[in-house]
């Protein structure tokens, strides 16, 4: 059977329009993916946290000594800052204390520096509660207190440095004197983004929606 030229001609045409538009879709979602990836790169680059942290004590001794029921508050203000176009959202926040240790250096009576890690606390955000629109600034607060009934352990470390400081060592710091390092780890993630992923690759895109960033000096690095 001969096939008529014209309707092989309109095959033709049929074809080709069906492998154009096949084309201009494949063009069209990677153009959207790399504007898509732009702006996750974007976001993870230019987001901001920073944390402000006020150390208090009560029940502080007459002649400053750190007594039994003497309580320490961390009161700490989060500003979350977000430039970019996409929405995101503070995970968790997680604080470590180290004090310096000045009963060692007064043992070992040389230039180093001693620290002694003392205070590790951490705040988890629910994903309504985290939530740092696009283009905004958010604050978050938290409040962590040492005492005696909520970490004995740690407390106990911290009365007996703080108090060697005040009675026993070479300069005689109070309290609120002596040096006191502190070290914050920020977690977001950038909502949207898939991250269940499987191949060579697999571990850096199941991790290009998560933004952490860091504040002071991690002594246990």
């Amino acid at each position: 059977m001969r096939i008529d030229s014209r309707r092989i001609r309109l095959i033709r045409i049929l074809l080709w329009i069906a492998l154009a538009s096949v084309v201009f879709s494949f063009v069209g979602l990677s153009v959207m993916s790399a504007f898509n990836y732009y702006d996750v790169a974007y976001a993870k680059l230019s987001v901001r946290a920073n944390a402000d942290l006020v150390v208090e004590a009560s029940g502080i001794g007459m002649d400053g000594v750190v007594l039994n029921t003497t309580t320490f508050w961390f009161n700490v203000t989060v500003n979350v800052t977000n430039p970019s176009h996409r929405e995101m959202r503070l995970q968790y926040l997680k604080y470590q204390c180290w004090l310096e240790d000045y009963e060692s250096e007064d043992i070992y009576s040389g230039p180093d520096r001693y620290f002694r890690s003392m205070f590790v606390e951490d705040q988890g955000y629910a994903a309504e509660s985290g939530v740092v629109g696009a283009e905004s600034r958010r604050t978050f607060s938290v409040s962590w207190q040492l005492n005696s009934q909520t970490n004995r352990l740690d407390f106990d470390i911290t009365q007996r440095m703080l108090n060697y400081a005040l009675l026993n060592s070479t300069q005689h710091l109070r309290w609120d004197q002596v040096f006191w390092n502190h070290f914050f780890v920020f977690q977001l993630i950038i909502p949207g983004v898939p991250t269940e992923y499987f191949g060579p690759n697999s571990g850096y895109l199941i991790d290009l929606p998560v933004v952490r960033l860091y504040q002071g000096v991690n002594l246990d690095a």
